[in-house]
């Protein structure tokens, strides 16, 4: 339960991050940056922690 709970958090550390981060420099950037690095991981770099790369760059394209 308790891992549920940090990954949870965590999540939306990440969320809150990626929104205050397309906030300072602008959301094509970040997602440009995003998309740059899936391409050189080869996937989508999901994990316990952070969301993947692909649902991080929809939520900053549906801000537009």
């Amino acid at each position: 339960m308790a891992l549920l709970l940090l990954s949870f958090v965590s999540l939306r550390g990440v969320t809150r991050a990626d929104m205050e981060g397309a906030r300072m420099t602008g959301q094509e950037g970040l997602i440009s940056v995003f998309e740059l690095v899936r391409d050189k991981l080869g996937d989508d770099g999901g994990s316990e922690t952070h969301s993947p790369l692909s649902k991080r760059i929809r939520r900053l394209e549906a801000l537009a």
